[in-house]
């Protein structure tokens, strides 16, 4: 996510960290700073993340952005968000099952934690829908 860099100085791979990435770290987070559980990141948090991935990750937040979008419009659930993304991507990617599953997993957990989709658990089943805040920032 550009929040940190790799380099070689004296013939060992260093990692640093990059400038956004300093500033996103020195946030105030409700988890390690306030002792609260409720929410892994702040809104703050949030919102900085989005807005950096915005300017320097663009894939990352055109993915947010299309399955944002897919849930809004009722493939609110794992099987057709599934279905989607092999219509859309499987081809590109050359995509197993276990690869798109693992996409979908991956950029919806991002989501929940960003405060951008909502989750209502009925057994093993969830059904994800857009939060204010995604619809505010991405549905407009």
């Amino acid at each position: 996510m550009k929040f940190c860099n790799t380099y070689t100085e004296k013939k060992k791979l260093m990692i640093g960290i990059t400038e956004p990435g300093l500033r996103f770290s020195l946030m105030n987070n409700p988890v390690i700073d306030d002792n609260y559980f409720e929410r892994s990141l702040s809104e703050k948090e949030s919102l900085f993340y989005l807005n950096h991935i915005k300017e320097n990750v663009k894939g990352e937040y055109a993915a947010i952005r299309w399955m944002l979008q897919k849930i809004n419009s009722g493939k609110n659930e794992r099987e057709p968000l599934n279905s989607e993304i092999e219509k859309e991507f499987g081809k590109i990617w050359e995509a197993t099952d276990a690869v798109i599953n693992t996409q979908r997993a991956g950029i919806t957990a991002r989501m929940f934690e960003l405060g951008l989709i909502e989750k209502e658990k009925d057994g093993i089943y969830v059904k994800y829908g857009v939060s204010e805040i995604g619809k505010k920032i991405f549905l407009k």
